[in-house]
């Protein structure tokens, strides 16, 4: 059997019904033995091998190109934060605190989560507190206080204005300031350090508008920032584009290995031995090298 053909079986199979345990999950030899296999003719075998790498290279070579694109984000922020004159960031930022009051019901709950991503608020908001959540406009800059060093901070994308919990802060940029370059320039290791260096708090740092405001930022001319801001959002898109696509290649993953074991991968040869003959092959050459090695063992008993 083709050992290439036997691993990519053995990840396109369902090991679920064959496994013990809860908290891990453990497969037994005795179970695996259990599992059937369907073995197609040999040179089938090598055949379905060499389409799934080929498909997989192909697959590789797609997501190594999307890969590429954050470097290249990094260093576009690099070149716009780095050896220009320093700006305090106050004078370009302004805090937003409006409540949304009475008319909190009117608005979609949005949340933040440690990664950087503003999406639907997934827990109820109470309606003692939902009176107090800040409003958001789009384009608006947020992020969270106490987890600000773990890149908890972004910008919102809605179509329309939506509230947020009141520890959040909510900044807005004024003219002169890219807020594209701005988040993308407090999530790098530069801006980071800026703000450990504004902030209080010993085992974990908090930022609040004040710590961000006294921030002093390298800042590339306004004419740079705009050119860089058209090109920041359309890597928002790309991006987007890019995680849809990256889940999409792991699904064809699956479905090669899928098709390939369904048989409809490649195309069968009738000329090709079937397997049952070589398996049958293999069984007696088995059983005649067992014979052969039970008989030089008694040999050598009936010598001593």
């Amino acid at each position: 059997m083709e050992t290439s053909f036997l691993v990519a079986a053995f990840n396109s199979f369902d090991w679920m019904p064959y496994v013990s345990g809860t908290t891990r999950l453990k497969l037994t030899q005795g179970k695996m033995a259990e599992a059937p296999l369907l073995v197609p003719p040999l040179n089938e075998q090598k055949r379905i091998v060499a389409k799934i790498e080929a498909l997989q290279a192909r697959s590789a070579a797609a997501k190594e190109a999307l890969d590429s694109i954050s470097p290249l984000e990094q260093l576009l922020v690099q070149r716009l934060t780095t050896d220009w004159p320093l700006r305090r960031l106050g004078d370009f930022i302004e805090n937003v605190t409006t409540e949304v009051g009475s008319d909190w019901r009117n608005y979609p709950a949005v949340g933040l989560s440690n990664t950087g991503t503003i999406m639907e608020r997934r827990e109820r908001l109470g309606e003692k507190s939902a009176s107090r959540c800040r409003l958001v406009e789009p384009g608006n800059v947020v992020f969270n206080p106490i987890r600000f060093s773990i890149g908890s901070i972004a910008r919102y994308y809605g179509s329309g204005p939506a509230i947020m919990s009141p520890e959040y802060c909510v900044v807005k940029t004024r003219p002169g300031l890219s807020a594209e370059l701005l988040t993308r320039f407090l999530r790098s290791p530069a801006g980071r350090s800026l703000l450990e260096i504004q902030s209080t708090g010993s085992v974990r740092y908090r930022v609040y508008f004040k710590d961000l405001a006294a921030v002093e930022m390298p800042m590339a001319p306004p004419p740079m920032q705009a050119k860089a801001e058209t090109f920041f959002k359309a890597l928002n898109e790309i991006l987007g584009l890019r995680n849809e696509i990256l889940a999409k290649l792991d699904a064809l993953h699956q479905s090669i290995l899928a098709k390939a074991f369904r048989g409809e991968l490649v195309p069968q040869d009738p000329n090709d031995e079937p397997a049952s003959v070589l398996l049958e092959r293999i069984r007696k050459a088995r059983e005649a090298s067992d014979a052969g090695n039970t008989g030089a063992r008694r040999g050598r008993g009936a010598r001593g």
